[in-house]
């Protein structure tokens, strides 16, 4: 059972949701269960809340031949946003660049090849100080931007800057912040101190590999070495999880969200 997951129940043609999975066993049966949040009970807080959510800052930005800026700045807590950025011309590619900036230890900027965060290939999980780095879609469909900020402070946030190309981008490989890995199938990156810790955070379970867990503590043991060296994108364990279950979390407020209208 993924934690963030929605429980429903069918009455004729009508689909209710009842809960939000905290936990459970990872496969159920007639004799299993699982601990849910019961959504009818926040479902004031959820209408009265839901519209803020989505509509910080911009929802679209169309890139052009010419390069654009948009600064992201104090980056409220509890904010999840999703911008499509699409190329203005049906034959080109976007890019954007991440330019400056800076997100506390819950907070996130994570960008997806395409142009639904449900659907399509994380490309960055970023967090900390960001540094000077692009991405180009592999696709016309563009790229997605996601903000996730969590309970803690406020995060300064970050400049982007976003144009369309004539070239494609030539990979698609998953870049996490230092401390945290991708999974094997690259869907989406875990604390390194989740890896073989017999939770199964990532989708695959490559988290709880032998083999891999041997790798992210190679990576660990040379990263202790540099621990007077500030990293860039940096974050720490308590941010993990909400990052594990980003994915999750995104689908289950788009259902609450059509479901509560």
């Amino acid at each position: 059972t993924l934690s963030g997951g929605p429980l429903f129940t069918k009455s004729g043609d009508v689909w209710t949701q009842l809960g939000l999975v905290s936990w459970g066993p990872e496969t159920m049966t007639s004799s299993t269960w699982d601990v849910n949040t019961n959504v009818s009970y926040y479902k004031t807080w959820i209408t009265d809340n839901k519209d803020m959510a989505f509509t910080d800052y911009v929802a679209a930005l169309t890139a052009t031949d010419n390069t654009q800026e948009v600064e992201f700045s104090s980056l409220r807590n509890y904010l999840y946003k999703s911008i499509l950025i699409s190329p203005a011309d049906s034959d080109r590619y976007t890019k954007i660049t991440v330019k400056s900036g800076t997100l506390n230890e819950y907070d996130f900027l994570i960008v997806y090849d395409g142009n639904s965060v449900a659907t399509s290939t994380m490309l960055a999980q970023l967090t900390g100080t960001l540094e000077e780095q692009s991405y180009t879609a592999n696709s016309t469909d563009g790229l997605t931007v996601a903000i996730m900020t969590g309970k803690e402070g406020e995060s300064d946030g970050f400049v982007l800057e976003y144009i369309q190309v004539t070239e494609s981008g030539y990979s698609d490989d998953l870049y996490c912040s230092s401390g945290y890995s991708a999974c094997k199938d690259r869907y989406y990156c875990v604390n390194n101190d989740l890896f073989c810790d017999n939770s199964g955070d990532c989708v695959d379970a490559s988290d709880e590999v032998k083999s891999n867990c041997d790798s992210i503590s190679d990576i660990d043991s040379d990263d202790d070495s540099d621990d007077d060296t500030d990293s860039d994108n940096s974050s720490t364990s308590s941010s993990a999880t909400l990052v594990s279950r980003a994915s999750a979390m995104t689908i289950n407020m788009l259902i609450c969200s059509i479901l509560l209208n």
